[in-house]
């Protein structure tokens, strides 16, 4: 670390691997805490403020190979070597080794054949691994170093922005963002964005506060009660020049909602503190909201208040709950939120086979030329501020007129084969149905208009186009109509494609046969660019730089991408302090995701805000929605001109039947927002494709017919190409060869057949370290991992789902699935059934051999659910409590609930007692035996194919992706009596925590719940 100050260290994808190593060496062996902006896992930034030294990664910059440095940043003189990943020995001297130790390039590519040259040169020499490492190391230092520095000099040069050194700039969008309003952004033309939205009402906080409003509705409507509120038609009432949140007239009882932020609740903020959005403190909030009640008290209402904590411990609502209440039951209700208007490229196969063979039409493989800065040049964007319009005063608004955004309810018609507006379920889809897509239902169609329609936010561009193509809004509850308009990105665009396209040197159509330019042919390129384009190109300026023109493109396809930052992310901390840590774990306006102990003297957590949302600055997502919004409607245009004939589609590119005779093709070209064709490469014959396959998005494959290929030397090859894409994976190696054509094919004709996939990853820990995993998408182990007693596991699932036979087989396995196994069965039921007498037939018959002597069944039916002093003289020195399906019977009465919440809660761990809680939902009683889910050790459940939001609410909250653990569902039902068991027991090991099969004869799968699962 004896590094002078003021100075920037480089790793090419170090916030994967080196910085890890540079953090754990700074904060466990040299004391040191940085300052870090890190993405997930991966380090952006790292930071000595007191030596003023910055860590960056440069893929962050310059998002390709190193191996792709010289050639890209024209780097002369220079190659990357080969080296064997796989091999690790400093001191071995010997032959070259074997194959197997490397990751060549794939089989009959040019790399490849540089590749067998350089090893077959190697293997006539002596193979010094310390020589070769030291060599190979250095030689890719010095391709980074001289990269990065043309790099620098080129931006430097270009824009007056000095990269890498720039504290604002971690990302190449960053930069581009900076040279923005560095040289092209005007005063006052484009407007921050509050982070909600133009409001002070908290979104969250809004819909918990409708979901109270809506209990004490149907609460009042029991009582032909009628309460005014937000809900109702009347709207809010006035009392006393103060709006309540919800007002009974029959009753003169006003009902107040109090989210904690924002009126200052005592229990959850420290009153002393400042409210960041309403700028006050919270005592003065409390205050306020006190004197408010205390007025209508006086003044002879009833004030019935709830605050947010407590109606959120009382019906468990959590943050996905509150989401889907936002999007359906209350959307109406809710402020427009402007990030719910940003969507990404449509990507999606439309089939998922053709073979040329069956119509004799090649399928061709288009690209659109630069798409995102095309649109960005092309077209007005909102600047300064929107008008808000909203309820009333959007009813006789001609929605195209608008230029904005629209909150709206809209009804798409039946027969688009490309529907036009997006909507969010999980992930991105292209519907005319809301239920179908909810739903995930395959079957045709058979809902009505109401359960058709879409709710959401888009741009006023999206809804116009939709309208043309016969969608009709049912209600517009919202608007952001911007007054002013104009094209804000154009100079920027036209700056750097003059430099990019006067960096790719004198186009060859104006060369001669000797390669001589032909001035005619070059002035008449100039006046077809500026006519197009409006870009006047320099004649002396054209000569071949690939450094600039790979910085150039990096430039122009990255500017709005920094505008729709999330300012919703989590942060990464690293804490010296436990009053630091116990300050950040107290403080309720942070939700604290990860606690991890990088040493006994540092503690890593990550947290994000849960009360408010500080808007960052340069961002404006309204804009980055209208980028992405022009590029969607850009490719649909594609789309409905091609119709049945595209194949597949992604973002800026489309694969489709050609067939002029009946006007299914599309025109080429080289200027901005026209189509390329992919397949084309010099010296080579026509391509095309002549069968295609898809299984899903981003994962596709194509075969080439056999071409020509004209090599340098003068002769002629045939070759006949296959294209392989798979999201996720790396295709080389043995990879490469289970991801075929033939293989990915065999895949859609099959639904029921899978491809195992086999390889290593390096897995960054938050403890700031890196192991390295040679793992399959799920990891199988025949071994038995034991339950420690004392314990509660939650067994759920639906009648008939297998619940009491697995208790009988963890009886009599006992002794190997419970440590250390208790000595006594205690077993309280509301129904008997014929198999407790098999129990009991068990432990009597097997009490010499097995730890577990006594088994004892009790009637809650006839004696009541008991009290832990009525069983109390029932227990064992080691207990197991079996309490199968009490919930009705307990929701009979208060004491009822009261005893059974004690029995699985709060006094189980003190009398040695490990507890199977059984039931059939978790959310019975509306929250009312919460306490019993949240003390569970282990949850267990058992797989419900028509309703699974039990196993998600486990999942998100084990902070588990939704997707993952729909494939995890999917794999478990393949069995009869499927489940899942989630592991939350702190001595378990940390790889186990999602798994089935647990019993000693089966099989047991655990599964990686932190990649992927495929």
């Amino acid at each position: 670390m004896a590094q002078p100050k003021n100075s920037v260290w480089v790793a090419h994808n170090g916030g994967r691997f080196d910085s890890i190593f540079l953090m754990r060496e700074l904060l466990v062996h040299r004391k040191l805490v940085p300052n870090v902006v890190m993405n997930g896992s991966k380090v952006m930034s790292l930071e000595l403020e007191e030596r003023n030294l910055k860590v960056i990664d440069s893929y962050l910059f310059l998002s390709m190979r190193l191996a792709k440095f010289p050639e890209a940043l024209g780097i002369e003189n220079v190659t990357k070597g080969y080296h064997p990943y796989l091999f690790t020995d400093l001191n071995y001297v010997g032959e070259m080794v074997g194959l197997e130790y490397f990751e060549p390039p794939p089989e009959g590519s040019e790399e490849r054949k540089a590749f067998d040259k350089w090893y077959r040169q190697q293997q006539s020499k002596p193979y010094v691994f310390r020589e070769a490492i030291y060599y190979y190391c250095r030689l890719d230092v010095d391709i980074l170093r001289q990269g990065c520095i043309i790099f620098s000099r080129l931006i430097y040069r270009i824009t007056g922005v000095l990269p890498f050194y720039d504290h604002t700039c971690n990302t190449v969008a960053g930069l581009a963002l900076k040279i923005y309003r560095k040289n092209f952004l005007k005063e006052e033309q484009i407007g921050q964005v509050p982070a909600c939205g133009y409001g002070v009402v908290n979104i969250n906080q809004s819909a918990i506060a409708l979901c109270w409003l809506k209990d004490i509705e149907t609460m009042l409507d029991e009582s032909d009660l009628r309460l005014c509120s937000k809900l109702s038609v009347g709207g809010e009432r006035r009392i006393m020049g103060h709006y309540v949140d919800g007002y009974c007239e029959e009753t003169k009882t006003i009902y107040q909602f109090h989210g904690c932020f924002y009126h200052g609740c005592e229990r959850c903020y420290d009153g002393a503190c400042y409210n960041s959005v309403l700028c006050t403190k919270f005592f003065t909030l409390l205050g306020s909201t006190q004197r408010l009640s205390r007025m209508f008290r006086q003044a002879g209402y009833t004030v019935v208040e709830k605050w947010e904590c407590d109606y959120r411990n009382d019906v468990d609502m959590t943050p996905y709950r509150l989401k889907q209440l936002r999007l359906t039951s209350f959307f109406e209700f809710i402020q427009l939120e402007p990030r719910d208007a940003l969507f990404g490229g449509r990507t999606s196969p439309a089939t998922l086979y053709y073979d040329m063979k069956d119509t004799g039409l090649p399928a061709m493989y288009f690209d659109v030329c630069s798409l995102y800065p095309y649109v960005q040049k092309k077209f007005q964007y909102p600047t300064q501020h929107p008008v808000i319009l909203k309820g009333r005063a959007c009813q006789n608004i001609d929605v195209n007129q608008v230029f904005g955004l629209i909150k709206c309810k809209i009804l798409p018609p039946t027969h688009l084969l490309f529907p036009v507006l997006p909507f969010r379920s999980e992930k991105l889809t292209f519907p005319l149905c809301r239920t179908c897509v909810q739903c995930q239902q395959s079957e045709t169609c058979q809902h009505n208009d109401e359960q058709r329609a879409l709710y959401g936010t888009w741009t006023s561009v999206e809804i116009q186009k939709a309208l043309q193509l016969d969608y009709r809004i049912l209600i517009v509850y919202e608007i952001y109509h911007y007054q002013k308009r104009e094209k804000i990105f154009d100079q920027y665009v036209n700056t750097f494609i003059k430099l990019k396209q006067e960096s790719s040197g004198v186009p060859k159509k104006c060369l001669d046969q000797n390669g001589v330019v032909v001035k005619e042919k070059l002035q008449k390129y100039i006046d077809d660019y500026l006519k197009h384009e409006g870009v006047v190109l320099d004649a002396s300026k054209m000569s071949y730089n690939v450094g600039q023109r790979t910085v150039m493109k990096a430039l122009l396809n990255s500017l709005w991408g920094k505008l729709a930052q999330n300012e919703d992310v989590t942060v990464v901390s690293f804490l010296e302090s436990m009053d630091d840590l116990l300050e950040l774990v107290n403080d309720r306006t942070v939700e604290v995701t990860s606690l991890d102990f990088i040493s006994d003297d540092v503690a890593r957590t990550t947290h994000r805000k849960t009360a408010s949302l500080t808007p960052l600055p340069n961002r404006n997502v309204i804009i980055a929605s209208f980028v992405t919004a022009y590029a969607r409607l850009e490719l649909l245009e594609y789309l409905l001109k091609l119709g049945e004939n595209v194949l597949y589609y992604d973002t800026d590119s489309v694969i489709f039947i050609e067939d002029r005779a009946n006007g299914k093709f599309l025109e080429t070209g080289e200027y901005l927002g026209q189509m390329t064709d992919e397949l084309i490469e010099k010296k080579t014959s026509a391509k095309w494709i002549e069968q295609f396959c898809s299984a899903g998005p981003k994962s596709y494959s194509y075969r080439t017919n056999i071409y020509t290929r004209y090599n340098d030397d003068g002769s002629e090859s045939k070759q006949q190409d296959e294209i392989v894409h798979v999201k996720g994976f790396s295709l080389k190696g043995a990879v490469k060869k289970l991801l075929t054509f033939d293989s990915i094919r065999e895949c859609v004709e099959d639904p029921n057949k899978e491809i195992e996939i086999t390889y290593r990853e390096f897995v960054r820990e938050n403890t700031q370290s890196i192991s390295k995993n040679k793992q399959n998408d799920h990891c199988m182990h025949n071994v038995t991992i034991p339950l420690q007693h004392p314990f509660v596991m939650t067994i759920c699932g639906p009648t008939q789902s297998g619940k009491t036979h697995l208790l009988i087989d963890i009886i009599k396995n006992i002794n190997e699935l419970i440590v250390p196994t208790p000595d006594k069965l205690l077993y309280l039921y509301t129904a008997e059934q014929p198999i407790y007498g098999e129990i009991t037939d068990y432990v009597a018959a097997n009490h010499e051999t097995s730890a577990l002597k006594h088994c004892e069944f009790y009637d809650c039916v006839r004696l009541g659910i008991p009290t832990i002093e009525h069983i109390r003289p029932l227990l064992g020195e080691r207990t197991l409590l079996v309490l199968d399906d009490l919930m009705v019977f307990a929701m009979s009465s208060k004491e009822g609930i009261e005893n059974l919440n004690n029995l699985a809660t709060r006094d189980s761990h003190h009398l040695n007692l490990s507890v199977f809680f059984v039931c059939q939902t978790l959310n019975f009683g509306n929250g009312k035996l919460r306490s019993m889910r949240m003390n569970s050790m282990y949850h267990l459940l058992f797989n419900n194919h028509t309703d699974t939001r039990d196993i998600e609410l486990i999942a998100r909250n084990k902070g588990i992706r939704l997707p993952t653990i729909r494939k995890i569902l999917a794999d478990v039902g393949k069995k009869q009596y499927g489940y899942v068991l989630f592991d939350g027991c702190p001595h378990s090991p940390a790889n186990t925590r999602v798994r089935t099969g647990i019993l000693p004869n089966e099989c047991t799968i655990i599964y990686n719940t932190e990649k992927q699962f495929v």
